[in-house]
C-alpha cells in the first residue's frame, strides 16, 4: 500500500521545521528512508520539497492526470541520445546548455554586417560560456569534461522565438532567428534552426568553477 502524506500534514511539519533546520533535515531523511521499501504520495505546493524528495511528479487537475514528470525526463529532445542512467527533472529537453564565445562574434559580425544590432549571450540562456575555441565548434563535441564534470552530447539545441526577445525589456523582433536561419538550418531537418550545443552530465556530482579547462574527450 502507498503511504499518504498529505497537504495539511505536511505543510505542518515544513511550517514547524522552518524554526527548527535540523528536523527539516530529519522529516527528508525519514521520506527518503520509507521511500526504499514503499511508494511515498507527498501532496504539497512547495516545488523545493518536490526537487529534493521525489522521483515522479503528477499534476492532477479536477481528477484527471495532465502533467507527468517522469515521462517528461525520460523523452529529451533527441531520445536516440538518452541512456538508462540519464534522470533529469525540471529542464527543457537536456539539463545543460554549451555556447561559445566565437559563436555568438561570428553571429553579431552577420547581423553588424546588415545594419542590425548585436545580441547578448543571454538571448540564447546558455548554462555554460565557453571561449578559445572557433565558431561553431561545439557542434563537433561528443564528450567532454569541465572541472569535475563530463558531459555528453546531446546534440544542437534547435531555437525558437524566445532569441528574439530582449531579456531586459521584453520586446520582440525579427531578429537573431531570421540570420540565424540563414546559415544555421539543420542539414537533416531544416525546420531546425541551432545555435549552442545540448549537454548530459554522466558525472551526476562535482564542482564547476569560472575559468575551468575544457577538455575535449571525444570529437
Amino acid at each position: 500500500m502507498p503511504l499518504l502524506i498529505g497537504e495539511s500534514i505536511f505543510q505542518k511539519i515544513l511550517s514547524i521545521s522552518l524554526l527548527d533546520p535540523n528536523q527539516l533535515v530529519g522529516i527528508r531523511r525519514l521520506i527518503r528512508d520509507l521511500g526504499k521499501e514503499k511508494t511515498i504520495l507527498l501532496s504539497t505546493h512547495v516545488l523545493q520539497e518536490v526537487e529534493l524528495l521525489c522521483q515522479r511528479v503528477l499534476l492532477i487537475h479536477e481528477g484527471r492526470l495532465v502533467f507527468d514528470i517522469r515521462d517528461r525526463a525520460n523523452t529529451p529532445i533527441s531520445a536516440d541520445r538518452i541512456v538508462s542512467a540519464d534522470l533529469f527533472n525540471f529542464s527543457d529537453g537536456y539539463p545543460f546548455l554549451v555556447a561559445s564565445e566565437a559563436s555568438l562574434a561570428d553571429l553579431n559580425d552577420r547581423l553588424v554586417s546588415i545594419g542590425e544590432e548585436p545580441v547578448p549571450m543571454d538571448r540564447f540562456r546558455p548554462s555554460l560560456v565557453v571561449s578559445g575555441c572557433s565558431a561553431h565548434a561545439e557542434d563537433t563535441w561528443s564528450r567532454l569534461r569541465i572541472g569535475d564534470i563530463t558531459f555528453r552530447s546531446g546534440g544542437p539545441c534547435a531555437r525558437c522565438t524566445v532569441v528574439t526577445t530582449d531579456q531586459l525589456t521584453g520586446e520582440r523582433g525579427h531578429e537573431p532567428l531570421r540570420t540565424l536561419a540563414s546559415y544555421r538550418r539543420d542539414p537533416t531537418d531544416s525546420t531546425r534552426i541551432n545555435f549552442a550545443l545540448n549537454l548530459t552530465h554522466e558525472t551526476k556530482s562535482g564542482t564547476l568553477r569560472l575559468g575551468d579547462a575544457v577538455e575535449l574527450l571525444k570529437m
